[in-house]
């Protein structure tokens, strides 16, 4: 759903109108993402803010052009085994990468049900369709997921832990982004 409007002005043309040759390329995932960028290996990414800090932090020069969605658009899914906080003490818990806003937003999850980063296991599973199947599979107990992978969860008969988008929560948490060079050399 925070993409959506990079596609739209894909299909009505609007990049091409403007002189823009692009391709849109899903990189599973705004670590992953946001790494190639920072390596010149793409113009712009569409990513949220935790990649983009985490990457300048240590000596990457990304900055934010534009932002889609400014609230957290996450919620923290489990198998319907898990029935409390308790279930998911010394288990599994799957994020896209390391550093990345899934994994932001479980930290957030976790704390709204009492818990902490420290009595789960995070392993990072990429993309949302495979951090489902994990769940599904019982590989993991439970991931953070936003759309259209969170109404997915619900018909698959997933719980809802903690839903997050309701709340609000003020976040960049998905921008345009592009190296600090790209926008003084070719803007």
């Amino acid at each position: 759903n925070t993409v959506l409007a990079i596609w739209m002005a894909d299909a009505a043309g609007f990049y091409e109108a403007n002189g823009l040759k692009v391709e849109i390329i899903n990189m599973n995932g705004g670590s992953r993402g946001a790494a190639e960028l920072a390596a010149g290996r793409i113009d712009a990414m569409h990513v949220g803010l935790s990649s983009v800090v985490r990457l300048n932090r240590t000596g990457g020069d990304l900055r934010i052009v534009a932002s889609l969605a400014n609230v957290i658009r996450f919620a923290f899914v489990s198998a319907p085994d898990v029935k409390t906080a308790a279930d998911l003490k010394g288990g599994v818990v799957g994020v896209s990468t390391f550093g990345s806003e899934s994994d932001s937003t479980v930290t957030l999850a976790l704390k709204r049900l009492g818990l902490s980063r420290e009595d789960v296991t995070l392993k990072e599973y990429g993309g949302g369709p495979r951090r489902l199947a994990a769940v599904k599979s019982g590989e993991i107990k439970a991931t953070a997921v936003n759309e259209p992978f969170t109404s997915m969860a619900r018909e698959q008969g997933f719980k809802v832990l903690v839903d997050l988008v309701p709340e609000n929560i003020p976040w960049l948490f998905t921008a345009i982004v592009v190296r600090r060079g790209t926008i003084t050399e070719r803007r």
